[in-house]
């Protein structure tokens, strides 16, 4: 996401609860990469989530953080990879999510929809692969298969956006530390 958005001509201020030496890898690849980004670590200020416009929120991050709910009350825009791929992507997309067996589901899916359709399917999302770095190489004609966690799903239905096609591949009680219940 930093890429991302210094690439858009971007400020960026990093914030991260981690502290630089827990961190240090992402930290000195950015550095090295010139581009000029403000990290705050080790804690979270207040102010980062009041005077910036976007705040790019991280999957494992709940709803109801303090941070986020600040963010909120202020009005910013708050966003996820996710969200601001499906906002920006010209092209149609497939959605897999589930409690289990969502990369073996998507990774069938791509390579059914590549041997149809060659280079214009794109796989990404969940499976550790960044789908906002593919946005500058889309165009309508391509087809992007998602793995989606139920945390990116979370971000979507609150921006009301789901994908071109979906499928779902089982619902357990998992991640009970994140989502309140299993009906949410």
């Amino acid at each position: 996401m930093v890429d991302f958005f210094v690439e858009q001509g971007a400020i960026v201020t990093v914030t991260d609860g981690k502290t630089e030496e827990q961190l240090k890898e992402t930290v000195t690849k950015i550095n090295k990469s010139g581009k000029q980004v403000t990290f705050h670590l080790g804690e979270h200020l207040e102010s980062d989530f009041l005077n910036n416009d976007i705040i790019i929120r991280n999957p494992a991050i709940t709803p109801d953080n303090h941070y986020i709910q600040l963010a909120i009350k202020a009005r910013k825009t708050i966003e996820m990879e996710m969200s601001l791929f499906f906002k920006l992507a010209p092209c149609k997309i497939v959605g897999i999510s589930g409690t289990k067996g969502k990369s073996t589901t998507t990774t069938l899916t791509y390579l059914m929809l590549k041997e149809k359709f060659g280079d214009k399917v794109i796989l990404a999302g969940n499976i550790g692969k960044s789908a906002i770095r593919e946005l500058p190489n889309l165009t309508t004609d391509n087809i992007v298969v998602l793995e989606i966690s139920s945390f990116q799903l979370d971000v979507l239905r609150a921006a009301k956006l789901s994908p071109h096609a979906a499928l779902l591949t089982n619902i357990y009680e998992d991640h009970l530390n994140w989502h309140k219940n299993l009906e949410e």
